[in-house]
């Protein structure tokens, strides 16, 4: 199996196999050897080996000794001779080369020889072929008016023709057997000893590149290289031109070498090259667009310009490729232009718009001329585009002033820093009444007044500087003075320094001015009248009032019968509607200015409803009307808001329902409808069987001085301002009002506010009956009214105090300084001398005594920002006439000196008057724990507080409440930082409230420890 396999191996291959024994017959001839020999294996197997491979010499034709015989003699494998061939039968000869091999199989006994051989006829023939061209190329070499060397593998010389060695010195001893660098002494071969190809510029040189890659098979042509040649000291640039093939020298690979000496040529060329790159810079560094147009307007060459510009890149521009960038308008006139430069002799010049690579259109002055060649005929031309853009701009932009400056209406100058007016428009011509010929010859100071050189210098130097805006007075030629607005700004003509003045005739306006003044003053001296007239009034009223309320609060206080005592009550009760009448009028005013407000106070809700609604039983009663109120149960009890605001808008529903109702009922109900536990809204509505009000009439509702009937004025009387007051305090109270009714059936007015949950602390509250004081106080009352110092004075010695009184300002001083006085109740306005200069002069003394008396301001001045202006005066509170007997109270109970002394032994808590009028003490006992709750009570009250301004009334109430509920506990300490406090707070001075309270927050922490 192994033979066949071998014999298989053996067929295949390429080169003829042939097998002798060792009697030298074929035993073995594969298909190879059949086609060399041109013999088949049928008629050579058994064959002698000679017959069939018959070998010759190639040059003598004489047979050769067969190798066969060879390698059987000398057991050793052997070749066969140079030149050997086999003859065929058509008497070709064929060239073989052939490996003979003894066959051994065991030992060292030969079983035959294995002959394989191949045709290199071809070769050969190439062979003879190369050989023939070597001498070719020997005889050419030699020849050739090119310098031609040859060099062996290690690029040394071996050969050189005459051409060659005239090129590399002409000593063909010192040429051959070196490298070429060696050879003609390049300056990079004497770099280094060893030569050429070891200098540091010599791994860059391009020629010995292209010799090494010849050894390789890579032929290289065309190659120019310079050297710079030293020789005897002196150092040539040497250019030549070089080609580099392989060549097959006796069987050896040589490369052969080509020079062409080009040294004049390159001088030459590079002389053009500097010319032309000199110019090629002149055209690229140009800062200007640069083109070259042939005699058919297509572009051939243009500049980096011109891609900077357009972001077009040059090679897309050449051809016509440019005239895309140019606006439609110009596309046309400049190819217009360019076809009939043949004819024109002088330069083309021109204006056109080119698309810049923004997207915007840029002006480009265009400049070209026809250049010529050396026969004088045109070639095309040269042109050059300049960006005007930045000076069309300014052309268009002058032109745009002077069109503004001169048709402007006002007036336009330019002066210099000197004030020497150096341009100006038309309408200073007219508005001076000067030639321009003359305003130019005059300085701005020329047309200002005499006496404001100065000023206007000054003016000058700020415009220069910043830029200025002012008014002035200037002159014209007559002579006539008139007010001007100037705006004067420096700028820049050129390299000169100027100011650009735009002056405004402003004589209408200060006409206007004048007149608007008038106007205003009138319009504040009517609302100053105005002021003055509801001050006044709220003072003249509120005094007779102040009087008729106090003495029926005195004689509340005595024994009366239970008919005398309603009558009482009921007189007061139209004595408060008389208020109220003149507190809407005051609450108008502060509605008009905006500034109606809140303040809030826990209070309890249901009382408060039914104190109202009693009120109004016997008015109701009266007139035969029933009068009735609802409350739903979820309504809380104490609640947090404003209870007089409340109580003034149900006052006036009520009333106005009692008022228009004859038969019937008035009703109010009262329901929660909507909210959560801390905040909640209720709706009132108030129901009546009243005239009602048409359908068409509805408008005339909530609208000042407004009702729906004249003739309900003069029946039923009012104001007209109860409703829209109403309707403002409901809406800042966070709710809204409105109305339903049908004529001659009734109305119900429905309104809405909002709520919080509140809570009262029962100890601090003040008993019906007023407390007796433990220390005796001295008041001193200044009032002018002899009704009301009746009147307080009674009120005051129900209290307990001494009093003393003074009809003005001049004897209360006197007094004063004669005696001394724990409180001063002071009214405003009085003859010879006022509260405020009385309180005035008190201050001043205090200064040098260093004492400070309380001084209370008891006056029926109750307008807006009155109590601020009291306060301010120096004075301490302020009770706004009628004076309510339980304020009076409050106010005093603030000053007494008896809130600064401690409780014998601790053990008194607080006191009140019992039923029977006996002073009953609350004793130790019967407060166990009071302490540590009201310490709670009053960190809780401070966690309310805040740093904000607006907060101040809420600060205030805040500190006047921890000020009674420290009195409950015998705490000088808190009581009196809580009184400071207060007071701060009620001078507006935040930034000691707020040092007052956290004083008072750590004493708290401390007590709690």
């Amino acid at each position: 199996m192994n033979m066949h396999f071998m014999a298989g191996i053996l067929a295949s291959i390429g080169d003829g196999v042939i097998a002798v024994d060792t009697a030298e017959k074929i035993i073995f001839m594969n298909e190879a050897a059949e086609q060399i020999t041109e013999w088949s294996r049928t008629k050579a197997m058994g064959q002698p080996f000679g017959t069939v491979f018959s070998l010759y010499s190639a040059n003598t034709r004489e047979p050769l000794l067969s190798p066969i015989t060879q390698v059987l003699q000398t057991h050793t494998a052997t070749g066969l001779q140079n030149e050997s061939v086999i003859i065929m039968k058509d008497g070709a000869a064929k060239y073989l080369s052939a490996s003979c091999t003894p066959i051994k199989q065991t030992g060292e006994k030969i079983d035959g020889v294995v002959v394989v051989f191949r045709d290199i006829t071809r070769y050969k023939m190439l062979e003879k072929k190369i050989e023939s061209e070597e001498n070719n190329f020997k005889m050419i070499f030699n020849s050739a008016p090119v310098g031609m060397y040859t060099v062996d593998e290690t690029e040394k010389i071996i050969q050189v023709n005459d051409a060659a060695l005239k090129m590399l010195g002409g000593d063909r001893i010192k040429v051959v057997g070196k490298s070429f660098g060696n050879a003609v002494g390049c300056q990079g071969s004497l770099e280094n000893e060893q030569g050429c190809g070891h200098g540091t510029s010599c791994q860059y040189c391009e020629f010995r590149r292209a010799t090494s890659l010849a050894f390789e098979g890579l032929s290289a042509s065309g190659i120019e290289c310079y050297k710079t040649i030293v020789n005897e000291g002196k150092k040539v640039v040497f250019w030549f031109r070089a080609s580099a093939a392989p060549i097959i020298v006796d069987g050896k690979i040589r490369v052969v070498v080509a020079l062409v000496d080009i040294t004049d040529q390159k001088q030459k060329e590079i002389s053009i090259i500097k010319t032309r790159d000199f110019y090629l810079r002149i055209f690229e560094s140009f800062p200007t667009i640069i083109w070259r147009n042939n005699i058919n307007s297509e572009t051939e060459s243009i500049n980096e310009n011109w891609y900077i510009l357009t972001g077009q890149a040059t090679e897309q521009a050449l051809g016509h490729g440019w005239l895309e960038r140019l606006h439609p308008d110009d596309k046309k006139k400049y190819i217009d232009s360019d076809l009939g430069l043949q004819d024109k002799e002088v330069l083309e010049e021109s204006e056109i718009r080119v698309l810049d690579r923004n997207g915007q259109y840029r002006w480009l002055y265009r400049v070209c001329k026809l250049y010529y060649n050396m026969h004088g005929i045109p070639e095309g031309y040269i042109g050059m585009g300049i960006d005007i853009t930045d000076r069309k701009i300014a052309e268009e932009g002058l032109n745009r002033y002077k069109v503004l400056s001169e048709q402007a209406q006002d007036i336009i100058t330019f002066i210099d820093m000197d004030g020497r007016i150096i341009e100006a428009n038309e309408a200073a011509v007219k508005a001076y009444g000067y030639s321009r010929e003359e305003l130019l010859n005059l300085t701005i100071f020329d047309l200002c007044e005499k006496d404001k050189e100065a000023f206007m210098k000054c003016q000058i130097a700020i415009a220069d500087r910043k830029g200025i805006f002012f008014e002035a007075v200037h002159k014209r030629n007559n002579g006539e003075f008139f007010p001007v607005e100037i705006n004067s700004q420096g700028t820049m003509i050129g390299e000169r320094k100027v100011l650009l003045n735009i002056i405004r005739d402003i004589s209408e306006r200060k006409l206007v001015e004048e007149e608007l003044k008038g106007a205003k003053d009138k319009a504040e001296a009517a609302n100053k009248t105005k002021s003055e007239f509801l001050a006044n009034m709220s003072h003249e009223i509120r005094t007779p009032i102040n009087g008729i309320m106090g003495m029926i609060d005195l004689t509340l206080m005595t024994e009366l019968a239970g008919e005398q005592k309603d009558n009482l009550t009921v007189a007061k009760s139209c004595a408060r509607q008389l208020l109220e009448i003149v507190n809407d009028i005051l609450d108008f005013s502060k509605m008009e200015a905006g500034k109606l407000s809140l303040a809030l106070a826990s209070f309890r809700f249901r009382d408060l409803i039914a104190e109202i609604v009693k009120a109004y039983s016997y008015r109701a009663g009266s007139k035969g009307l029933e009068l009735n109120y609802t409350l739903s149960a979820d309504v809380p009890d104490i609640v947090s808001g404003d209870q007089n605001r409340l109580r003034q808008i149900l006052n006036n529903l009520l009333d106005n329902a009692i008022k228009f109702t004859e038969n019937g009922e008035v009703s109010l109900s009262i329901k929660r409808s909507g909210g959560n536990a801390e905040t909640f809204e209720l709706t009132f509505a108030v129901r009546d069987t009243g005239i009602g009000i048409a359908a068409g009439e509805m408008n005339k509702l909530f609208k000042t001085f407004s009702q729906v009937d004249s003739s309900i004025t003069r029946k039923y009387g009012g104001t007209g301002l109860g409703l829209v007051i109403s309707k403002q305090l409901v809406e800042l109270m966070g709710g809204k009002m409105w109305v339903e009714s049908v004529k001659d059936t009734g109305s119900v007015f429905y309104f809405t506010i909002s709520l919080k949950a509140g809570a009262f602390d029962d100890r601090s509250k003040l008993s019906q009956k007023f407390v007796k004081p433990l220390i005796s106080l001295n008041l001193l009352l200044v009032e002018d009214d002899a009704i009301n110092r009746v009147v307080t004075e009674r009120m005051v010695r129900k209290l307990g105090y001494q009093i003393d009184t003074a009809e003005n300002g001049v004897k209360a001083l006197l007094l004063w300084r004669q005696k001394h006085y724990d409180i001063i109740l002071m009214d405003i306005q009085m003859p010879e001398m006022d509260g405020i200069e009385t309180t005035k002069h008190i201050r001043e003394e205090e200064v040098h005594t260093g004492k400070h008396i309380p001084i209370i301001a008891l006056t029926a001045h109750a307008l807006l920002g009155d109590r601020e202006r009291f306060l301010a005066a120096g004075m301490d509170e302020y009770i706004a006439k009628p004076v309510q007997f339980e304020e009076l109270i409050k106010k005093i109970e603030l000053f007494s000196p008896q809130n600064k002394c401690m409780n014998p032994a601790g053990i008194i808590r607080s006191l009140h008057i019992s039923e029977n009028g006996d002073v009953v003490l609350a004793c130790e006992a019967d407060a166990v724990n009071a302490e540590s709750s009201v310490l709670l009570e009053i960190v809780k009250l401070l966690e309310r507080c805040s740093g904000d301004e607006k907060d101040l009334g809420l600060l205030e109430e805040s500190a006047h409440k921890i000020k009674i509920v420290a009195a409950q506990i015998g705490s000088d300490d808190l009581k009196s930082m809580a009184f400071k406090a207060e007071l701060a707070a009620r001078r507006g001075n935040l930034r000691e409230t707020l040092a007052h309270l956290e004083n008072i927050r750590q004493l708290c922490e401390f007590c709690k420890r």
